[in-house]
Order: C-alpha cells, then sequence, then structure tokens
C-alpha cells in the first residue's frame, strides 16, 4: 500500500503575519491602548545573551557549561515618516512633547454640533479638523465662525453628522483673520493661542515665518520669512503648528518615555515577545533622491521576555491612514542658511538627519541585564551632498561658519519642518564624475541655540492649504 502523504507543513511564524506594537507605559494595564506599528522592516528585536563559559586547566582539553552573565537587549525598527509617525515618535527622541495648540476631546451629539469635554474659545473666524469619528466624512477641516460659536463648550459646525456615542478630537490648525507684519514684529489681533518660541506658522499664499520671541499674546518678534514687508491690518489664512524640540532636563517640558514594545507571532499557540522598560535612543531621518522619506529607530531596553499569554489592553489601534512623505512633489523647503537668512545652499541630494541620545545601560549586581538606562549628550547631525553653484559652501566650512538648516515637506495630511537654527558644516570633500555637476559633501553639527534654546526643533502641522 502506497503511503500517504503528509500536506500540513509543521506551523512556524511568518515575517509578514507578525505585528510590532508599541505602548507608551512601563507597565501595561488593561486601560492600554496599543499603537499598532507599520514597520518596513524590523531589524532588532532580540536579546544577546552573553555565556561565559569555564576552561579549566584539566587533561581533558575541553570546556565546561558555564552560565549566562549579561543580556542587551536594542530593538531596532524602521518605518515610513507620515504626519501620524512622525507625532507620534518625535516627542520621545527628543524627551519632550509637542505644545502650543492643544486639541480638546468631545462628541458629535447633535447633527451639526460638538459639545467639547473642555472649553475651547474662539477668538476668530478658526479653522479646524475633526478626527476620530466613526462618520468617515465627518473627519475633515471646517472653518467655524465665531458668530454663533459664543459658548465654549460646544461648537456649531456646518456639515457634521451624528455621531454621539463616539469621541472626537477637535485640533485648532488655522484662522481667518487681520494681521500686520511690519519689520519683523507681526500682530495677530485678539489672540489667545499660545505660539511657542521657535515653532513656524504659515501664511498662504506668502509662506512660513518663524517665532523668534513672544512680546504678548498678539504680538511676536518673527525670522527667517520670506514674505514681503509691511503687511497692514491684513486679512488673511494664518495656520498653527504644534511644536516640539529637546530640553534641558530640568525643564518643566522635559518628558521622559518609557515603551513596552509587543512582537506577535503567529504561531499555534500564538507567541508573544515583549521588551520591556524601553527608552528611544536613536533617530534618522532618512530623504533619499526620488523615493518616500523614512526613518530608522534605534532603542534601549532593560530585559525581553517571551510568553504565550499577552499583556493587558483595552484595544491595539492603527494609525490613521495618512500617506508617506515623498521627496520629490512633498519637500517645500530644505535649506541652508547664513544666519543672517541669505542662503547658502538650496540643491541637495540624499539627506540623513540623526539625532542621538547617546544612551545606554547601566549594570548592577545581582541583576540580568540593565538596572537603568542613562542619556549621554545629544548629537543632531545632518549630512548631505550639495550642488556648487558658488563657493559659499566651501567658504563657510573654512570660516566655521554658524548656519540655520531647514527641511520642510508637505502633503495632504499636513507639514512637518525640521529646523537646527545653530550648527556649523564640515567635511567638503568635492565629488567630481564625469558629466555630472560638482558637489560638495556636507556634514552638518547642530549646537545649543543661544537665542532660542535648543539644538532642533520640529514644527507639525495637521492641516495646510
Amino acid at each position: 500500500m502506497a503511503k500517504i502523504f503528509d500536506c500540513n507543513q509543521v506551523p512556524a511564524a511568518d515575517v509578514n503575519a507578525t505585528q510590532l506594537s508599541t505602548v507608551k507605559e512601563c507597565e501595561p494595564t488593561s486601560k492600554s491602548v496599543w499603537q499598532k506599528e507599520q514597520p518596513n522592516e524590523i531589524s532588532a528585536f532580540n536579546a544577546d545573551y552573553t555565556p561565559v563559559s569555564r576552561n579549566p586547566i584539566s587533561t581533558n582539553r575541553a570546556a565546561r557549561k558555564g552560565t549566562i552573565s549579561d543580556v542587551e537587549v536594542a530593538p531596532a525598527f524602521q518605518t515610513d515618516v507620515t504626519i501620524g509617525t512622525a507625532e507620534y515618535w518625535i516627542p520621545p527622541f527628543l524627551y519632550s512633547d509637542w505644545n502650543g495648540i492643544q486639541s480638546v476631546t468631545g462628541k458629535i451629539t447633535e447633527v451639526g454640533k460638538i459639545t467639547l469635554d473642555s472649553p475651547l474659545t474662539l477668538p476668530f473666524d478658526t479653522v479646524i479638523e475633526v478626527s476620530g469619528s466613526k462618520v468617515i466624512k465627518n473627519n475633515a477641516v471646517y472653518t467655524v465662525t465665531k458668530v454663533g460659536n459664543d459658548d465654549p463648550n460646544t461648537l456649531n459646525v456646518d456639515g457634521l453628522e451624528l455621531d454621539a456615542d463616539n469621541p472626537v478630537t477637535v485640533s485648532v490648525v488655522g484662522a481667518k483673520t487681520n494681521v500686520s507684519l511690519d519689520k519683523g514684529k507681526l500682530t495677530i489681533p485678539d489672540n489667545t493661542y499660545e505660539l511657542p518660541v521657535g515653532s513656524q506658522l504659515f501664511i498662504k499664499d506668502k509662506g512660513f515665518i518663524r517665532v523668534r520671541e513672544v512680546l504678548s499674546e498678539t504680538e511676536y518678534l518673527v525670522d527667517n520669512h520670506d514674505i514681503e514687508e509691511p503687511m497692514t491690518s491684513t486679512l488673511v489664512e494664518i495656520y498653527f503648528s504644534s511644536f516640539v524640540s529637546n530640553v534641558a532636563q530640568d525643564s518643566p517640558l522635559y518628558k521622559k518615555t518609557q515603551l513596552t514594545m509587543e512582537a506577535k507571532f503567529n504561531t499555534t499557540p500564538v507567541t508573544y515577545r515583549y521588551a520591556r522598560a524601553v527608552e528611544p535612543n536613536q533617530l534618522t531621518i532618512n530623504a533619499p533622491l526620488t523615493d518616500k522619506m523614512n526613518m530608522d529607530m534605534t532603542f534601549i531596553a532593560q530585559e525581553m521576555q517571551t510568553v504565550s499569554d499577552p499583556l493587558p489592553e483595552a484595544s491595539h489601534v492603527d494609525y490613521k491612514s495618512d500617506e508617506a512623505l515623498n521627496t520629490v512633489t512633498n519637500i517645500s523647503r530644505v535649506r541652508i542658511a547664513d544666519l543672517d537668512e541669505k542662503g547658502l545652499s538650496t540643491y541637495m541630494k540624499d539627506v540623513t538627519l540623526t539625532i542621538n541620545n547617546n544612551a545606554q545601560g547601566e549594570k548592577v549586581l545581582g541583576k540580568m541585564g540593565s538596572a537603568f538606562t542613562s542619556l549621554g549628550d545629544l548629537e543632531v547631525t545632518m549630512n548631505t551632498e550639495t550642488v556648487m553653484t558658488d563657493a559659499n559652501v566651501l567658504k563657510a566650512i573654512e570660516n566655521n561658519t554658524s548656519v540655520d538648516f531647514t527641511l520642510a515637506c508637505k502633503n495632504g495630511d499636513g507639514a512637518l519642518i525640521f529646523n537646527i537654527p545653530t550648527a556649523t558644516i564640515s567635511n567638503g570633500a568635492l565629488s567630481m564624475s564625469r558629466g555630472e555637476k560638482v558637489k560638495v559633501g556636507t556634514d552638518l553639527t547642530g549646537y545649543l541655540d543661544d537665542h532660542y534654546g535648543f539644538v532642533i526643533g520640529v514644527s507639525l502641522f495637521k492641516y495646510l492649504p
């Protein structure tokens, strides 16, 4: 009798079926909401154990079984740069949090009306973004007129459909109001919103400006702008950003985030692997030619656990389905400028922007792995090749000139602006390949800016026209 072939494969974990999730908590509970990640690759999710064998001098000439003396856990993965992934991941690597105009939550209790959980005063006709509604068409940008919205606990928004049982988030993204700009002084009458120093603003049909100094709730000194002055009580659409930067460890804005990471494998039964007490170490933003932007992230963790029962959770949620930023149509500005705003170079090849916290685990007797994670000095660097159109970049290298670097990218979901206000350039190696333009190797190192008080700041617009 012929042998019957067994067509059933031994169950094994598939890479494509592996789900990586994170939660910004060291000890998850039944109320924890895990974020499903969208990695392009998971380059490290392992525990590197160090065995120590016995090697006694013996006629046997053989080692004896020893013991495990140490473990290193350093998860790492890459994901695309979207507005959602940037909003989630950039603050932990800067050991700070978004500040500026804060979002509020509420429910669409009636057609065209949101009942807010906390008050929101509209000083002028305001542009808001509604997100999180189960009625998909509700998740959009609306202009809310000041007239008819005098109750700070409700918003009358034309076009909203009823969604009374589901919480929504309301974000103030801009305003339609009169502004004045003269000799670097910006006035926004009636403004009550916080606009942090270093944050970027955008005036439709005119350009970006950076808040240099807050004089009052309605008056600001601004710089790094391309807007023709003066503007006298001009009706404009002005858009606001959330802002985050590195801060001193004794700053009230300093925030240390300890995460838990989960890898779920489709074995039978399901296998779960957890990296515990995870702290961000290095974030690298990659902007390659004619491609999408991505970011590589590495972490330091205290231990790794492999179990068959998952940690507590309330739910696992997806990022909203926003688009990856690309390096062709989504780059609105990439510039190295003198501190007097005179451009040195706007023609760049691949750009790599790195934020390195130089974190490392610290070990103690009686504990496997690291007992603590210590931060080193922050290093912010940018590497690229600039097309040589004049001698300005080479002169800046030779003279150790302080420069200002900006990378701004925008798509239909919003915009990101990375800004290093004080940096110097090194390298200067010339690339001279036949049939190509001459290029200058450019390594930029950021330093603490005496005025702004940070090395790198990031502005995030949840909407731009």
